[in-house]
């Protein structure tokens, strides 16, 4: 069911999901954008915002509006993944029984610069009769490879000839060769991290602690020493995204979010930053989208083992999924963010293109790249690190 309420003289088009027994509505999902286009998807029910909170037994889930504040006129139009037919709405029916039914992908269209101007936000209030708790994740991605250091590091550092080796490098986990290279500083080339980015003005994301056996030749005399280091780094250093905005762990990652149904209320998450407030020229920061994620960049696949020999993995959805008091998942929602290069092509609807270019761009740069920002398909390596 699509609702469309009035504001500002103009609808606002919502996404509904619903998951109940019998004929109890307990779970609602929409999503909110200012001015409607002349693509006209879903059924105009009726329906205000002031009649959806009467619902004291719904678990309404409020999410995806993607802008700043409630005057913001956006267009936005949601439907969800598995089907071309974008009136095939965002819900689960009560009846469901099959899995491909009860857990479901939505995908919010946006155009271009909106999904950069905006943040996006999530309102959102408890279950009242089907779900135990409601498990919040929002998005987020590796901005660049974290990993943990070696172990073990051996360095000379010859004086006399003014050069630097390394020896033997024991790698953590046997997961890469060395881990560690020797890099120029203001002391000279030093084993540095492959995963500690300062030196290039980025994060240091090597964790863990290491042996540094160091050799100085000097003089013709031979002189080692070993000393117990710490890498420094966080894996969280290297996360970005709207997830990292709100609860962390012990890594300084984003974490799941549980919370009791019973509890009621509406509550909110609204991320902080619009990409256009970070140092980002590219949508990554909000726009998650990506046709094929076995495909997709290690960014949002890979997943990391911290100090301790747990899995951190990305997010690569904004995830609601509704438990019970088991933690087993009863229904849920993955939502997925996609932006449009042409406001022509969105308005087409199912049968436009999303990645087609245009005519636009700076016209004092004739020749400047159609492609304004950046998507997940269209990004062309592993990390984004500085072309985020």
């Amino acid at each position: 069911m699509i609702l469309a309420s009035s504001g500002n003289g103009a609808q606002m088009r919502d996404l509904i999901f619903k998951f109940c027994a019998g004929s109890v509505a307990c779970l609602i999902l929409l999503s909110c954008g200012g001015r409607e286009s002349t693509y006209k998807g879903g059924s105009d029910d009726g329906g205000s915002e002031e009649e959806l909170d009467s619902f004291s037994a719904n678990f309404a889930i409020r999410p995806i509006w993607v802008r700043d504040d409630t005057s913001s006129a956006l267009t936005t139009f949601v439907h969800r993944a598995d089907s071309t037919d974008w009136s095939k709405g965002c819900y689960v029916e009560p009846t469901a029984t099959a899995n491909a039914d009860k857990f479901i992908t939505c995908i919010v269209e946006v155009h271009e610069l909106d999904a950069y101007m905006h943040q996006i936000g999530f309102e959102y209030n408890s279950p009242g009769a089907q779900c135990d708790y409601l498990a919040v994740s929002p998005y987020w991605f590796w901005q660049y490879k974290p990993n943990m250091g070696p172990t073990s590091v051996e360095y000379t550092n010859n004086k006399d000839t003014n050069t630097q080796t390394l020896g033997t490098v024991v790698p953590a986990n046997g997961s890469y060769a060395t881990g560690v290279t020797l890099k120029a500083t203001e002391q000279g080339k030093v084993p540095v991290c492959d995963f500690d980015y300062t030196l290039d003005e980025g994060p240091n994301c090597c964790q863990g602690s290491y042996s540094l056996t160091e050799t100085i030749i000097e003089g013709g005399v031979t002189t080692s020493t070993t000393t117990r280091k710490t890498w420094g780094g966080k894996l969280g250093n290297c996360a970005v995204g709207p997830g990292t905005e709100w609860f962390k762990d012990e890594d300084d990652l984003p974490r799941v979010t549980y919370e009791p149904a019973y509890m009621g209320g509406k509550r909110q998450f609204k991320s902080k930053l619009a990409p256009i407030t970070t140092p980002h020229k590219s949508v990554l920061y909000m726009a998650n989208y990506h046709p094929n994620l076995a495909m997709a960049p290690a960014a949002i696949t890979t997943g990391v083992l911290n100090k301790n020999g747990v899995l951190h993995s990305p997010q690569p959805y904004y995830q609601f999924t509704c438990m019970d008091k088991s933690e087993e998942a009863k229904a849920r929602i993955r939502v997925l963010v996609r932006k449009w290069n042409l406001l022509s092509e969105l308005l087409k609807g199912p049968s436009g293109d999303h990645t087609s270019t245009g005519a636009e761009g700076d016209p004092d740069y004739p020749g400047a790249d159609k492609q304004d920002r950046d998507s997940w398909e269209e990004f062309a390596g592993q990390y984004p690190q500085k072309s985020l």
